[in-house]
C-alpha cells in the first residue's frame, strides 16, 4: 500500500475517532493481505477490535468515576 493512501487512511481514522484501528492499521492491513479473506472478514476483524478497545476504556472510565477506594478482582475476593 502506498504512503499517501496509508496516511489518508490514518487521518480518517483519526477523524471518526477510529483510535484502536488508527494505531495498528498497517498490522491489520498485513494481516489480511496474508489472509486473503473477504472484505466483510477484513471490515469484521477492524470494527471489533475498535469495538473492544471502546468498551474496555468505558469500563475503565466508569470504574474511575466510581472512586472506589481500592480495586479488587474476582480472583482476589476471599
Amino acid at each position: 500500500m502506498s504512503t499517501p493512501q496509508l496516511e489518508r487512511l490514518s487521518a480518517h481514522c483519526q477523524r471518526l475517532r477510529l483510535l484502536r484501528v488508527d494505531a495498528e492499521l498497517s498490522t491489520l492491513l498485513e494481516q489480511a493481505a496474508k489472509k486473503d479473506g473477504s472484505y466483510a472478514d477484513f471490515l469484521d476483524d477492524v470494527l471489533a477490535l475498535e469495538l473492544e478497545a471502546k468498551q474496555a476504556k468505558h469500563r475503565m472510565m466508569r470504574i474511575a468515576m466510581a472512586r472506589f477506594p481500592f480495586l479488587k478482582s474476582l480472583e482476589t475476593f476471599d
